[in-house]
């Protein structure tokens, strides 16, 4: 005697939630734990890869991210295709030992924290988003602007002059910032008025024009970087406190000196000194 096959839809979606729980809910237990474990084995090389942070960390998780995708794909449809072809067990009275529901707890569960292991470590160890909370960097980012950070930038190549990087706070480590790098390790900075040297050949700049407040800006060239600021006038620098120059500093080792774009209104290394390399979190690589 022989009853109605399992239901491919619910097959199909439990194996999109987890690897093999379709197949073993469709009474297939080989290749079920097969997909459960080749998604589990997936997800750990995913997370030693970001852990090991290697320059190729990025390409592993490329590679390691495909390769889950087109596990979860194959699952799914292996096991609608197994679930239409397959009667029941004989006597649904008495289901056999695997199909119970805390089987398929147990796997889901296995395969929930090796998600979760690699979301932890993809967030920690490659990008993450953060949320602007000041008008520091306007008028290239703005208040409340999302900023995409790309924590494995660094690990494959220097910090460059004109990046846009989120660090540690030196004095509030608690706190992050959002900056633009105007000058490396054993360079030095200068500031005169709106006027920005290195090593005392001044950086490029002409006229940005105004934005739709009326507020004029200039366009600065840094390091291959074209980009629009906020000049510091005197009047802005004495209210809030911005320097209104800066004597010739020179960077140490291991460290860079930043600058917000809003020159008039920004806590930067004219105020909390040159950012340690080791604090940047990574590159700002999208804005929206």
């Amino acid at each position: 005697m022989t009853h109605e096959p399992k239901s491919p839809y619910v097959a199909t979606l439990l194996s999109l939630l987890s690897p093999g729980l379709g197949h073993v809910y469709s009474g297939r237990i080989v290749p079920g734990l097969a997909f459960s474990g080749a998604s589990l084995a997936v997800g750990m090389l995913g997370t030693m890869a970001v852990v090991a942070a290697t320059p190729w960390a990025g390409t592993a998780l490329l590679v390691a991210g495909a390769g889950w995708i087109g596990l979860w794909k194959i699952a799914s449809v292996d096991a609608y295709r197994g679930a239409r072809s397959r009667a029941a067990p004989p006597d649904p009275e008495r289901p056999r030992e695997y199909d119970r529901w805390y089987v398929y707890a147990v796997l889901a569960a296995l395969n929930l924290a090796s998600a979760s292991s690699w979301a932890i470590a993809v967030r920690e160890r490659v990008v993450q988003v953060f949320r602007v909370p000041s008008a520091s960097m306007e008028p290239t980012v703005s208040k409340g602007a999302h900023v995409l950070v790309n924590e494995l930038a660094y690990r494959t190549g220097p910090v460059k002059r004109g990046d846009i990087v989120v660090f540690v706070n030196p004095n509030e480590r608690a706190q992050r910032y959002i900056k633009r790098v105007v000058a490396l390790a054993g360079e030095t900075v200068e500031m005169r008025g709106d006027d920005v040297f290195i090593d005392g050949a001044m950086l490029l700049h002409e006229s940005g024009g105004s934005l739709s407040g009326g507020d004029p800006t200039i366009t600065e060239a840094n390091g291959g970087a074209r980009y629009r600021v906020f000049p510091a006038s005197s009047k802005d620098s004495l209210d809030s406190g911005v320097p209104k120059a800066l004597a010739a500093t020179r960077v140490p080792a291991g460290h860079c000196f930043v600058l917000g774009d809003d020159r008039r209104h920004s806590i930067d290394s004219r105020s909390v000194g040159p950012v340690p390399l080791a604090d940047i979190v990574g590159r700002v690589d999208y804005v929206w």
